[in-house]
């Protein structure tokens, strides 16, 4: 950490507490310390399973008019 007066080194300050970034994926939101028993079950569903890009339209879904003028 560097004092904007006084430009050295200050090894024996505290740093910062730095903002974590946003959860990137479901484990990291339930366990952000990266422990917890089902963190393989968890990375093998978002990693086999889930399509984060399907690429649908809403023209692409039949019906439920109403319901997509809500959204």
């Amino acid at each position: 950490m560097k004092d904007a007066g006084r430009n050295y080194e200050k090894p024996w300050a505290v740093p910062k507490a730095e903002k974590k970034e946003k959860a990137s994926s479901y484990v990291d939101h339930v366990y952000p310390d990266g422990i917890g028993p089902d963190i393989e079950l968890i990375n093998m569903i978002e990693n086999q399973m889930l399509d984060k890009n399907p690429n649908v339209s809403f023209d692409d879904i039949a019906d439920l008019n109403e319901t997509k003028k809500l959204l």
